[in-house]
């Protein structure tokens, strides 16, 4: 039976992160570095219109996208549960007037009603087995049409094929997966006895957001089988052109309607309903 988000494991997200935060910034750094980064500075750039507008980074962790869209917005703010996380966002901040960081809990935020243009999150959802409450605060704080865009953990309705799927493509383009952070496996038995990542399928989600208030609904996936194997082997070849091709690859299954249910992290973005 799949474990519903209770205050224990807000506790526990925010116990790993706090112990985790300063080695977590290596996420990005390295040949995985630039895989996430690359997704996520590709899908969010195609996804979202940052230029003038009121942004909230939600689940900010070290700040990087508050930062890197900077330049583009009239506001960014960003907040995390994790106090380490902020101040890790705080230092990097510098001189930027229109950025700021806050520690805050996501389903009870300061902000007005209807403060935000666009709210990004990405990687908060993968802990909540109960998005409800997030969803209607994060409605709350947007104005009306306001575009909401995060990422969680796909739940694949077909396991056995997906299991097949990595099983032939490990065969196909063996490569090394071992994370630059060294928290992933040092600090694995931790994590896994503070909290269980939440697994959503399309279909449910979309009934959270509608209720929520949200319409003109749109998903697509990434880190896809086989364009990530791709991606690695061709890191270790030294092959930038088919690392490159991989990325492609992998945006493209991700969108494509036959292949986007195999992809192993959902991609949403919705709008606030007038009114709603």
């Amino acid at each position: 039976m799949e474990k519903k988000w209770v205050p224990s494991q807000i506790e526990g997200a925010k116990k790993w992160y706090e112990t985790v935060a300063e080695d977590f910034q290596n996420r990005y750094s390295g040949v995985e570095g630039i895989y996430f980064s690359e997704f996520e500075d590709n899908l969010y750039d195609r996804l979202a219109n940052f230029i003038g507008k009121t942004f909230l980074d939600l689940g900010t962790g070290g700040g990087r996208l508050a930062l890197r869209v900077a330049p583009k917005v009239k506001e960014a703010i960003g907040v995390d549960i994790s106090k380490n996380m902020i101040e890790i966002a705080n230092s990097k901040k510098g001189n930027l007037s229109n950025v700021s960081f806050e520690v805050a809990d996501a389903t009870q935020m300061r902000f007005p009603d209807g403060y935000f243009d666009l709210i990004v999150s990405a990687g908060m959802f993968e802990y909540l087995s109960d998005p409800a409450p997030f969803l209607k605060e994060a409605a709350r704080v947007l104005k009306d049409d306001g575009e909401l865009i995060f990422t969680c953990h796909q739940r694949n309705p077909f396991p056995r094929l997906n299991y097949f799927q990595q099983k032939m493509a490990r065969k196909v383009l063996p490569h090394h997966f071992a994370s630059s952070a060294s928290f992933c496996v040092a600090n694995l038995n931790m994590r896994e006895t503070l909290f269980q990542k939440a697994y959503h399928r399309w279909k449910d989600m979309r009934a959270a957001l509608l209720h929520a208030g949200f319409s003109d609904l749109r998903y697509r996936t990434t880190f896809l089988s086989l364009p990530t194997h791709l991606f690695f082997w061709g890191s270790e070849s030294g092959r930038k052109s088919i690392q490159e091709a991989a990325v492609q690859l992998n945006l493209f299954l991700g969108w494509c309607p036959a292949t986007k249910w195999m992809g192993d992290v959902l991609v949403v973005k919705a709008k606030k309903k007038r009114n709603a």
